[in-house]
């Protein structure tokens, strides 16, 4: 056999991988053949020489390790499932963040301890940044805020013709309004009796089965007149009259004020009714108004038939809005046009009550109080 004819039929056969069985096959019998003829040796180092080299295939690629790997395009369902989990994901993100920023609560009124109530936890910031406060005439908020105008059972301060404000009321009339409104402790007049001096007769005052006296701690009075008229404003250290038998004394000694009667003093018919209508406030929340409707009664002349009573929409009893009206005794009760007082005044406070706005300032230390008055109607 010739050895370089064997070797070109080698090289023919790596270029065509078509004929490598056909090759193989030959080799095979040629083995065979040539073990008959004791050459085993000469032909197994031609098959040495021999390996299979596979067909290329243009959708695979061999790896450093011969590993064939094999590559598929993603299929349409794959895909848009992967846009949907996207989106899913972002929209979920900016919907947090939304709820976020809504709940965002504003801390702008914060009422000191002395306040009658607090404020509702509902306060928010809307998309222009106004300060929103729970503005709703009967909710706790503005309930607690209409407790702080200057008014009393005997007339009512802040109904007047004019704008009316703090400087416009006396001491007097200031600090009534806040014994009127405050809750007293009880002092043993036995224990003080030689420290009043202003009207007060321990015989008399004893009599009637009184042992004890209103006491106003001057730390407590403070806390109740700032509330009402501001964290800058000082207590007048004074007597405040009420001019029905019953005076508020203060005693520097004890730095207290106590409230005892005295012989002597007044009454008056003076009756009122109002109304809360609406509600409003600055963009910044530091100011807040209150609008309501006012109505009085009083008595004004006494006859062989019966008092007479008259309507006024203002405390000075300027505006008459109805005069001579009769009080008549139904069964015992007071009759006016055959309704109580009450029901004559309700009567009245829709269609002839005059509308007042009242205002509230917010002081240094989150406390929101009554600045002033006015008739706007």
């Amino acid at each position: 056999m010739d050895e370089n004819n064997s070797n070109n039929n080698l090289e023919e056969n790596e270029n065509n991988p078509e004929q490598n069985e056909v090759n193989k096959e030959i080799i095979n019998n040629t083995e065979i053949n040539n073990v008959t003829k004791n050459t085993v040796k000469e032909v197994t180092k031609k098959e040495e020489k021999i390996k299979y080299v596979e067909k290329k295939d243009e959708n695979k690629r061999k790896g450093d390790r011969e590993i064939v790997v094999e590559y598929r395009k993603p299929s349409i369902f794959t895909s848009i499932l992967l846009i949907l989990i996207g989106a899913l994901i972002a929209t979920i993100v900016l919907l947090s963040f939304y709820i976020y920023k809504e709940n965002k609560k504003v801390d702008v009124y914060d009422e000191p301890q002395n306040n009658v109530e607090e404020t509702d936890n509902n306060q928010k910031e809307d998309e222009k940044g106004k300060v929103k406060l729970n503005l709703s005439p009967n909710g706790d908020f503005i309930n607690m805020l209409y407790k702080k105008l200057s008014k009393i059972s005997l007339t009512t301060l802040v109904y007047n013709n004019d704008i009316t404000n703090y400087d416009t009321l006396s001491d007097n009339e200031r600090l009534l309004f806040i014994f009127m409104n405050c809750k007293p402790e009880f002092k043993s007049v036995d224990n003080i009796k030689d420290k009043l001096d202003n009207k007060f007769d321990y015989e008399m005052y004893t009599s009637n089965g009184n042992y004890s006296v209103d006491m106003f701690k001057i730390d407590d009075v403070t806390r109740a007149y700032q509330s009402v008229y501001g964290v800058d404003k000082e207590v007048p250290l004074i007597d405040v009259e009420t001019h029905l038998g019953y005076v508020y004394e203060y005693v520097a000694e004890d730095n207290c004020f106590y409230g005892h009667s005295y012989q002597g003093g007044g009454g008056s018919s003076f009756i009122y009714k109002t109304k809360i209508s609406n509600c409003d406030q600055n963009d910044d929340g530091s100011e807040i108004y209150i609008y309501d409707l006012f109505i009085a009664a009083s008595s004004t002349s006494y006859g062989p038939e019966g008092n007479k009573w008259s309507i006024y929409n203002d405390a000075e009893q300027k505006n008459v809005v109805k005069s001579n009206i009769l009080e008549e005794f139904i069964d015992g009760e007071s009759k006016f046009e055959n309704k109580t007082k009450e029901e004559l005044l309700n009567s009245y406070l829709e269609s002839n009550g005059r509308k007042y706005k009242h205002t509230f300032k917010l002081d240094s230390v989150g406390n929101y109080y009554w600045y002033s008055s006015e008739p706007v109607e």
